[in-house]
């Protein structure tokens, strides 16, 4: 298909609240002193105490390197976040924050089987995790197997039914298999939820061009960039149009 689709569900995900760092650490009383005299639930106290302390710190650490993780993930420099995102799953193996960062930085990576594993040990620790199932249909639509990534953009959306990234690697889904009615209908879904997904748009202009509906697809490119001057993907699919037309830009 000319021009491609785009993909968003790779994306650096966001810590779910259950998971969340305050950022606050437990205190020390303040005032007094303890004296060797201290009964021993003081004394079990005091323990607890520093046992909390130490876990906060812990917390503390894991939400800043999974903050650094997400600030080399922007930079693409996926080799460095996936190190840091290795270090926290030494420690804590169960968190889907992690887990989700682990998975994207793989399909960024192109190491697609890594991708699945992560995402499979996501949904394990939460099978509501709407975000695990849609990046497992994006691993799996890399691998070719379109009808395996529509069963699981379908689960997603079941989960978050205003999941639109969701609705718009779906319709690429389909627009791949040459179901181009339930495509075009995805698309808009993606477009009524999120307005401003410039990928829904660019994919949308490239469904209108497959179809010889240039017109039509000229403005989903314009409408992309004009959300996002920056989306080199849509003013190549445009300059091709023009191109085809005899047009300059």
């Amino acid at each position: 298909m000319p021009g491609g689709s785009n993909s968003r569900g790779s994306k650096p995900p966001t810590a779910p609240a259950s998971r969340e760092s305050t950022g606050r650490f437990a205190q020390t009383p303040s005032g007094g002193r303890n004296s060797v005299d201290v009964p021993s639930s003081g004394a079990s106290l005091n323990i607890g105490r520093s046992k909390d302390i130490q876990e906060s710190g812990s917390e503390a650490r894991t939400a800043s390197l999974l903050t650094l993780a997400r600030q080399y993930y922007k930079l693409g420099r996926y080799g460095d976040a996936r190190n840091v995102c290795e270090q926290v799953y030494q420690t804590d193996a169960y968190r889907t924050d992690n887990l989700l960062l682990l998975g994207a930085l793989h399909f960024q990576l192109r190491n697609f089987s890594e991708a699945i594993f992560y995402n499979q040990q996501a949904i394990r620790v939460d099978p509501h995790l709407a975000e695990a199932f849609g990046n497992l249909g994006n691993s799996l639509k890399e691998l070719g197997d379109l009808d395996g990534a529509i069963q699981f953009y379908l689960k997603a959306i079941k989960l978050k039914p205003r999941f639109c990234d969701a609705y718009n690697n779906l319709a690429s889904s389909y627009m791949q298999q040459g179901r181009t009615k339930e495509a075009a209908e995805t698309f808009q879904m993606s477009l009524i939820l999120n307005p401003e997904l410039v990928e829904a748009h660019s994919n949308l202009g490239n469904l209108h061009k497959a179809q010889g509906k240039l017109e039509d697809a000229k403005r989903c490119f314009l409408e992309a960039i004009r959300i996002r001057p920056d989306f080199a993907i849509a003013w190549s699919n445009l300059a091709g149009i023009f191109k085809d037309q005899g047009e300059f830009i």
